[in-house]
């Protein structure tokens, strides 16, 4: 178990440096190698000026490649 640490009388702990671990999610190594990846891809596509039009394509390809495609918008659930 970590040792809180105190500035200015807040409370907080260092991370481990995977805050997936952290937060106690299954597979934490593999949630932060897929982290990186959409960093990486997310990059891409500001770098070369993508547009939305380039975003339907690549959910075009995941439903060819026969995948569902869902996005979700909930409010967070606090434990």
């Amino acid at each position: 178990m970590r040792k809180p640490r105190f500035i200015d009388s807040i409370e907080f702990e260092l991370g481990s440096g995977n805050v997936y671990a952290d937060l106690g999610c299954p597979e934490p190594e593999a949630m932060l190698t897929k982290a990186h990846l959409v960093t990486q891809i997310s990059k891409i596509i500001k770098q070369r000026r993508f547009t939305q039009e380039s975003e339907r394509r690549l959910l075009d390809c995941l439903t060819r490649l026969g995948r569902d495609v869902e996005i979700v918008i909930k409010p967070v659930l606090f434990a």
